[in-house]
């Protein structure tokens, strides 16, 4: 890092190292740290500006939608910014399951 600032994750790590290893309690309290640690969004739509020329666009980033439309938009604009700064959202988990899966599941609860 360039800064000396320690981000969520380097406080989270430096606080479970310092647990003992079978104190539940501790490590529980830097997952709640961790939970209320301030992690900085970029804001993509001062960075998008940078991206555009068209009005309508630097008009919807400046004003925010006021229309349905409008924030389908400015949806599809924070999917271009996304794609443009190499962000990927996480794959969905697969849940799908067979009928096969689920007859064997059942058998331990007939027993």
């Amino acid at each position: 890092m360039e800064n000396n600032e320690k981000d969520c994750t380097d406080q989270y790590f430096e606080c479970t190292s310092e647990c003992d290893v079978n104190d539940k309690e501790c490590e529980d309290a830097c997952v709640e740290e961790l939970k209320e640690c301030d992690i900085p969004e970029p804001d993509w739509r001062e960075e998008y500006k940078a991206y555009t020329s068209s009005r309508y666009e630097l008009d919807l980033l400046e004003n925010g939608p006021k229309s349905l439309s409008q924030s389908w938009m400015m949806g599809a604009l924070h999917n271009k910014w996304k794609k443009i700064k190499g962000i990927k959202d996480p794959e969905p988990p697969d849940v799908s399951s067979s009928l096969q899966e689920w007859e064997e599941s059942i058998k331990k609860y007939e027993q």
